[in-house]
């Protein structure tokens, strides 16, 4: 996702499908998130970002920052 991302300047110029598709994944991320950290483990996600110099712009490699404060709301 990241290349594909980074190919296109916004989602103006990408296919409808290729957006289509990235939204989907993305949406699959967020509703798999602690199985996906549960697998990964926090700090390998940390290691894997520091060593790659990975930028704040690609979130989904900081989605246990993102998620770390997720508040749960119930009525």
């Amino acid at each position: 996702m990241e290349k594909i991302l980074e190919s296109h300047d916004s989602v103006n110029n990408m296919s409808p499908e290729t957006h289509r598709q990235i939204i989907e994944l993305d949406d699959e991320l967020w509703h798999n998130i602690d199985l996906f950290l549960e697998i990964i483990g926090h700090q390998a996600l940390h290691n894997a970002r520091k060593q790659l110099n990975i930028p704040r712009k690609h979130w989904w490699w900081f989605i246990d920052e993102l998620t770390q404060n997720k508040v749960t709301v119930g009525w």
